[in-house]
């Protein structure tokens, strides 16, 4: 048993060992890495859509503000439910350059007696962010 547990210590400080100076070796050492935070979307601050009824048109928006200026590219998808599945009904497609906020709406002459709802992609950069809006009834 005794000799069991003098292997296991062994091992154990053999491999402790092992680890910690491959660590010190492969991993970088910075003293500012622990003041670094990396956001998910680093350079999207707020991204909104919005779906209304005006004038017997379907109204589209999105909204898009970002930290510095980059190419803001906006994909607008209006669908409409058919029975139990969306069916895509209009694609609006918009670059925007040179800018750190955008709005971006269209408006779609729908028929009455219907349900809608927007699908939206918003790309900074690599950062994207896709959404949908609440259901339009009328």
């Amino acid at each position: 048993m005794k000799k069991k547990i003098f292997l296991f210590l062994i091992c154990l400080s053999v491999f402790s060992t092992n680890v910690s100076y491959a660590a010190q070796n492969v991993i970088p050492q910075n003293p500012q890495a622990e003041n670094i935070v990396s956001a998910r979307f680093a350079n999207i601050i707020r991204v909104s859509g919005s779906i209304s009824l005006v004038n017997g048109k379907v109204h589209s928006k999105v909204t898009v503000n970002i930290r510095k200026s980059a190419p803001i590219k906006v994909k607008m998808i209006l669908q409409k439910k058919e029975r139990t599945s969306w069916k895509n009904i209009k694609t609006y497609s918009k670059i925007f350059s040179g800018r750190t906020s955008v709005n971006c709406s269209e408006l779609y002459s729908a028929s009455k007696n219907g349900s809608y709802r927007l699908y939206y992609i918003v790309t900074v950069e690599n950062d994207s962010k896709r959404a949908f809006t609440n259901v339009l009834n009328f």
